[in-house]
């Protein structure tokens, strides 16, 4: 009898430390369960998928991709402005790391880098909604913190993935507070496949009447984020 309350010990304690491997290797990092929503949703079980998350801030907070990079095999490439959030960036992914904006075709835009508490809230100044400024001077009055304009390398998107050999992306993520639209629309989207395209609405951009005609279809609405798929096809 003792040796069969011992097996059983074993087993269960064998169970238990499987049962806390699989957690951690199934667990999710968004704001509001957008990873977790999205595989379940489109990539259940997908092996070597291909992402992109442009403003990828450390790669781990929050992050809408890392679950797919560390759990799932998937590649791609993650965006950030910040130098210093970058080379956080850097050492937490295996992925390609771009210090930069997406924008138009200048070389480089003075950006709104912000230190402290309201650091997400960092970017490109033309880009933002009168409602986002005063949000940040909020965040900075009430929880301390400094901002300072840089000047950020700008890239094109299309060209970046073309660049990297990424035609087909299963899963695009943006977050840039304010710019979301106008990289969608940098995207040449004849040259790029994308399967399912998550952004952040916070000020209730017209993503729907731009991505539709496209053959994108408006699945939910996460938090903030507007999540997309992909229904048909509209180029040759």
């Amino acid at each position: 009898m003792h040796r069969l309350g011992g097996l059983l010990f074993v087993i269960i304690i064998s169970q238990f430390n499987t049962l806390c491997v699989f957690a951690e290797e199934h667990k999710f990092y968004s704001q509001y369960q957008q990873d977790q929503y999205v595989y379940e949703k489109f990539f259940k079980n997908k092996q070597n998928g291909v992402f992109v998350d442009i403003g990828a801030h450390d790669g781990i907070t929050l992050s809408n991709t890392y679950f797919f990079e560390k759990s799932m095999g998937w590649t791609g490439i993650c965006v950030e402005p910040i130098p210093e959030v970058y080379n956080r960036l850097k050492k937490n992914r295996s992925c390609v790391c771009v210090q930069g904006c997406i924008f138009d075709n200048r070389d480089s835009v003075p950006f709104l880098k912000i230190s402290g508490w309201a650091e997400m809230l960092s970017g490109i100044m033309e880009n933002y909604d009168p409602q986002h400024l005063k949000r940040i001077q909020w965040e900075i009055d009430l929880n301390g913190g400094q901002s300072e304009i840089i000047n950020v390398k700008c890239y094109d998107l299309t060209d970046l993935l073309i660049d990297h050999h990424m035609h087909h992306i299963d899963y695009l993520s943006i977050d840039t507070e304010g710019g979301e639209l106008g990289i969608l629309q940098s995207i040449d989207f004849s040259r790029i496949d994308i399967d399912v395209i998550e952004v952040e609405n916070n000020y209730h951009d017209p993503f729907q009447a731009f991505l539709e005609p496209l053959g994108y279809r408006k699945i939910c609405e996460l938090g903030p984020d507007d999540i997309y798929q992909k229904i048909k096809d509209i180029f040759p």
